[in-house]
């Protein structure tokens, strides 16, 4: 999925943000992302054939495949991981835009937004990996053929 935003009554060089999510969406959360920028964080452009962590694309997807089997104990956790991603971004957006605003020239834009993707790409793997634990755990907990008395 993929929602443009334009912000009105903002210079041309940083009014565009594009929000992005992947997998499936009960599941997944949007990713903001600044638009006039050479090229996306890795953790977010990255959407190879090998399933890894390292990519919020195939992150996503085993957090969903995790939870869909067991939604009910793992959708709570999904949504508090949706409302602080979703917040994370937002304020993110904030915070680029007023250095945008302050920048000397728009010539100097484009590499402001290249950081501040990058910076939201690592909040926002964070988040993600801690979810994944979560899901992993719960998910792991209610499996039929378990070990139960865990490794703590």
């Amino acid at each position: 999925l993929a929602i443009l935003q334009i912000h009105p009554g903002v210079p041309e060089s940083y009014r565009a943000v594009q929000w992005v999510a992947f997998a499936s969406l009960p599941f997944t959360a949007l990713i903001p992302m600044f638009t006039n920028v050479q090229e996306a964080p890795a953790y977010l452009a990255t959407t190879s054939s090998t399933v890894s962590t390292d990519s919020f694309y195939w992150t996503s997807r085993v957090i969903a495949a995790l939870a869909d089997a067991h939604f009910h104990e793992t959708i709570a956790l999904i949504e508090r991981y949706q409302q602080r991603t979703l917040a994370l971004g937002r304020a993110a957006v904030l915070e680029a835009d007023g250095k945008a605003a302050a920048a000397g020239s728009p010539d100097e834009v484009p590499a402001l937004l290249a950081e501040a993707n990058t910076e939201i790409a690592e909040r926002i793997r964070t988040e993600t990996d801690a979810l994944l634990g979560q899901v992993l755990f719960t998910a792991s907990d209610r499996m039929t053929n378990r070990f139960s008395r865990s490794d703590s």
